[in-house]
């Protein structure tokens, strides 16, 4: 018992880019052995031969078995998400139009946007009314969109968290980041209202569906791209805002996790690499968003204990400095000066409030001091 117990110990200590490397490691090696299992593949080496139980699993759609789990999944990353969400816009209140502020209503936006992703599917993998004539590649366009979109708004909040420790002290826009959530809105109402729409269907069919874009999973490739540098952008800012290491490792996570969803997808869908039936391809893809907003949840809830840990001001020039911020060798406050005041946590200068007292004696006091002695 005491060693399951350290086993299990030891997996929950795993920095995340740790995790997102076993994660894909097992993704490669359950592809390879689906792969050597699959029919066809045995049928190219020893001519045929009867499938299993599990192939059969794996490879014959079982709508009847997919389509309870199906429902049950796409709840849960519909909940997991709100729970996301209410823990961001929790801090959004907390830190106010402090550049932490604004940088967290770009999360608030991303995360929102990766819930409407998630809309869409059940929408249409579900055939809710209309939806259910949606074709494929025009699904593919629209929710990739949606995807590059999002990942955008991940970029824009990493840049606004990096002014927090450029030595270019850049303004940030309160207006641009709200704008920013009424645009999302707009135009995530807009997407899911216009896929269904015939002429929609027509255009992308006529203009896309068996092209080398479609069938090779471009889309998938540029998504990876993207995602990646997104991840490693984010993962550079961390090793410079040590406040906030575990908030943006959790981030990384989670777009680790959405490189490993694309992969998947294009492996099974474009490449064939994975032989397994849609039902069994579609649950996999579901049971991969789970951890992607899990992900996200914890690192928001890790942003809430820092927040209690140093209780955050909503007035930016009144903000107090977190602990774990001030740890950090390269985010220090600077020397205190007439009229200056407190920033966000995390801002390099940070420094301290005029109306506190000072702790070096001032000229006219060493005279007096001097003086009273003689």
């Amino acid at each position: 018992m005491k060693s399951s117990a350290s086993f299990f110990s030891k997996i929950f200590l795993l920095k995340p880019e740790k995790i997102v490397f076993i994660l894909g490691l097992l993704l490669c090696l359950f592809s390879f052995n689906i792969t050597l299992a699959s029919p066809a593949f045995a049928s190219g080496v020893n001519g045929g031969g009867n499938m299993s139980p599990v192939m059969q699993f794996l490879e014959v759609d079982n709508e009847g078995l997919f389509a309870p789990l199906d429902v049950g999944l796409d709840t849960l990353s519909i909940i997991l998400m709100a729970i996301a969400a209410f823990l961001i816009i929790k801090a959004i209140r907390e830190y106010g139009k402090s550049t932490i502020g604004i940088a967290l209503i770009y999360f608030f936006n991303a995360v929102l946007v990766l819930g409407v992703i998630r809309v869409l599917f059940i929408l249409d993998d579900d055939n809710i009314a209309s939806y259910a004539n949606v074709q494929d590649v025009t699904e593919t366009v629209f929710w990739h969109t949606l995807f590059l979109y999002a990942m955008l708004l991940f970029y824009n909040a990493g840049r606004t968290l990096l002014t927090l420790v450029s030595s270019n002290k850049q303004k940030n826009s309160y207006r641009s980041a709200v704008g920013y959530v009424i645009f999302s809105a707009i135009f995530s109402v807009s997407m899911i209202a216009v896929m269904p729409i015939p002429a929609v269907q027509d255009f992308w069919v006529s203009h896309l569906e068996g092209t080398w874009f479609d069938t090779f999973g471009w889309a998938h490739v540029i998504s990876i791209f993207i995602t990646g540098i997104t991840a490693i952008y984010l993962f550079r800012i961390k090793d410079k805002f040590k406040g906030f290491t575990g908030v943006i490792s959790g981030i990384c996570t989670a777009l680790g996790m959405l490189i490993v969803l694309h992969l998947w997808e294009a492996l099974n869908e474009n490449w064939n690499v994975i032989v397994v039936s849609d039902d069994f391809g579609e649950f996999i893809e579901r049971v991969l968003w789970i951890p992607v907003f899990i992900f996200i949840l914890v690192a928001f809830n890790q942003l809430r204990k820092i927040t209690k840990a140093a209780p955050v001001a909503k007035d930016e020039n009144k903000m107090p400095v977190s602990p774990e911020v001030m740890s950090s060798p390269s985010i220090q406050p600077a020397p205190a000066s007439s009229g200056s005041t407190t920033t966000s946590p995390g801002d390099s200068s940070l420094p301290t409030s005029s109306d506190e007292p000072s702790s070096v004696p001032s000229q006219a006091d060493s005279s007096k001091t001097e003086e009273a002695h003689q």
